[in-house]
């Protein structure tokens, strides 16, 4: 082998390595260690499955749910859209961790700690890092996805135009057929 074509090989390996390694560290590394931290805390969950997370138990209980029959005068729709958070919530309690891919998703099931997550006083819970560029794209920056100054400039206009005075001029001017 020729001089140049190891000098070649050995920053080639070097990265192939590298990113290895980076790739591990983002799916079994860190998910388990941030499993192992809610465990720790009392936050229960399905376990972490390599790569796609808890995606295979989602999808084989959204077919089983799709299968049986939907009770007849029932407007309980929950346990037939989303049945991994019925029966989870009956396994881990009210609130829970689930995985999708390497991500954690949180579930809450207690009032007190759904409230102090959509307060968000302290700014802990920020809505850049749940939303992807495509959503932005789509729903633009409206209330649900601005914060700060931005989404009180947003806020005050929903409410003047939600006021109950210009919801009745709006009802009365249109025309019933």
């Amino acid at each position: 082998m020729s001089l140049l074509t190891s000098l070649l090989l050995v920053p080639a390996s070097a990265y192939i390595v590298y990113a290895v390694v980076k790739f591990l560290y983002k799916v079994v590394w860190q998910p388990l260690q941030t499993q192992r931290f809610l465990h720790s805390q009392g936050l229960k969950g399905p376990p972490y499955a390599f790569l796609l997370g808890n995606a295979k138990q989602l999808i084989q209980l959204r077919e089983e749910a799709l299968t049986k029959p939907m009770p007849t005068l029932s407007h309980d729709i929950a346990q037939r859209v989303t049945p991994h958070i019925s029966l989870w919530t009956k396994q881990y309690g009210k609130n829970f961790v689930f995985w999708i891919g390497p991500r954690p998703q949180m579930v809450l099931g207690e009032p007190d700690l759904i409230k102090e997550v959509l307060s968000n006083k302290d700014r802990i819970f920020s809505k850049s890092e749940l939303l992807s560029p495509y959503v932005r794209k789509i729903f633009g920056q409206g209330i649900v996805n601005s914060e700060g100054e931005k989404w009180v400039k947003v806020r005050r206009m929903a409410d003047f135009a939600l006021h109950g005075d210009n919801l009745k001029v709006s009802y009365t001017s249109q025309t019933f057929l």
